[in-house]
């Protein structure tokens, strides 16, 4: 594509500065007609426009589609990788619950281990609580 390119700018270096107006035109034919001048470069820039116009403007919707393509799929990675940026810190969020979780069970087994006696009638709140530290699972996940 860039030796295309190039080609199509060195065609349009040769011809005649733009902007062409009326009286441009007429010493472009006229320089046609006399083969004089500049316009045997501005007679192959007016003849192969008319080829290169429909080819150029093709490729600039052929490279818009794409350039839409890629953006299309950009903003979707980018709203996937917002996605997974979200569940992300909710993943972090929830690690650092179960680590408060488990310094309250911690706590607990060290408040336990001190009474020997799962229940005691004098305070069965105590009792219950102590049963409920015993039902804990473990590490593994055994009681």
């Amino acid at each position: 594509m860039s030796d295309y390119l190039d080609a199509v700018r060195a065609l349009a270096r040769a011809a005649t500065n733009s902007p062409w107006t009326g009286e441009t035109y007429r010493r472009v034919l006229a320089g046609l007609a006399t083969s004089t001048g500049n316009y045997a470069a501005d007679a192959r820039f007016v003849r192969e426009a008319r080829e290169l116009v429909p080819d150029l403007t093709e490729r600039l919707a052929r490279a818009v589609k794409e350039r839409n393509y890629y953006a299309e799929k950009s903003d979707i990675l980018s709203a996937e990788l917002d996605e997974r940026d979200k569940v992300e810190a909710e993943l972090d969020d929830l690690h650092e619950q179960v680590a408060a979780m488990k310094r309250v069970v911690d706590a607990a087994r060290v408040w336990r281990a001190q009474f020997t006696k799962p229940t005691d009638t004098m305070f069965p709140r105590q009792g219950a609580l102590c049963a409920a530290v015993d039902a804990l699972p473990s590490e593994d996940g055994t009681r």
